[in-house]
């Protein structure tokens, strides 16, 4: 995140105080909604959340985007979803597209967001400033710290798992965020198959300097492909898939997505940096 917003509207979010972090600002204020409706157990009711403050969240059958927020011609704020989605994803599309009006001035000068995959876009480090800031802000306001105290990164992904469950987020997400909120170097990687291999989907590396590069082939005796043939969980030490050449302890599971022939592979995965690796 840059020191100096960039974004015009996170420069308003901050106001005076140009080199704030915006996230703090904005932990505020989401803090600030789960209070004024007394919420502080897990899971959040999001869809709740929205309506104590006025906003309508609608689900669409087949819209072609993931979600969108806007200001309709009755002066009040809407919030429509994909319907066909999982519900864990609808929940976190839901929050994101409430963070959008956390930035002064939404339903005044009547904006409109449209977002069109969040579950790509969660991992991603190119989106725009206002766009990462929402998606942070959804996962704190889901996953409050207040709340998940008890969720470590270090007790591996048994406790994705059980945040997922408690949180009614995606392994995807709860990933992310226990690896965000650890305090020592860690790293969350999802993988699935493409082109008949396995390759990296997203990575996302906290406290330690390793590239993961999207699209990276994992190799058929890695942790990653166990877990892929074996079905449970399966551990080992080896480097991360990309050129880094530093050891990681690796805990990976295959969560496959869908039933059937119809089903995806898909394995995630906790690293933690060995002490017996070197970096070059």
């Amino acid at each position: 995140m840059a020191e100096t917003p960039r974004d015009e509207l996170v420069a308003r979010l901050v106001g005076a105080r140009a080199q704030a972090d915006p996230r703090e600002r904005l932990r505020t204020i989401v803090d600030g909604w789960r209070q004024e409706v007394g919420q502080n157990r897990l899971p959040i009711d999001v869809v709740g959340l929205a309506s104590a403050r006025g906003i309508r969240v609608t689900p669409l059958d087949a819209p072609g985007w993931d979600g969108r927020v806007y200001v309709d011609e009755a002066g009040r704020v809407t919030v429509e979803v994909d319907g066909r989605q999982a519900a864990v994803r609808q929940r976190f599309t839901v929050a994101h597209e409430l963070l959008h009006t956390a930035f002064p001035g939404f339903r005044r000068e009547r904006r409109y967001r449209v977002d069109d995959d969040l579950e790509l876009a969660l991992f991603s480090r190119s989106r725009a400033e206002e766009e990462q800031l929402c998606d942070w802000g959804a996962s704190l306001l889901l996953m409050p710290d207040e709340l998940t105290w008890s969720h470590r990164a270090d007790q591996g992904l048994r406790a994705v798992e059980r945040l997922a469950r408690d949180a009614k987020v995606s392994l995807e997400a709860a990933g992310l965020r226990l690896v965000e909120r650890n305090t020592k170097p860690a790293a969350f990687l999802v993988a699935g198959s493409a082109d008949d291999r396995l390759r990296v989907r997203y990575a996302r590396v906290r406290g330690v300097r390793a590239f993961v590069p999207r699209g990276a082939e994992i190799a058929p005796e890695s942790v990653f492909a166990r877990a892929a043939a074996a079905g449970r969980s399966v551990r080992g030490v080896e480097p991360l898939p990309g050129r880094s050449s530093r050891l990681f302890h690796v805990e990976a599971k295959s969560y496959p997505v869908g039933r059937g022939a119809g089903a995806r592979e898909r394995v995630l995965a906790l690293a933690w940096p060995s002490s017996g690796g070197d970096e070059r």
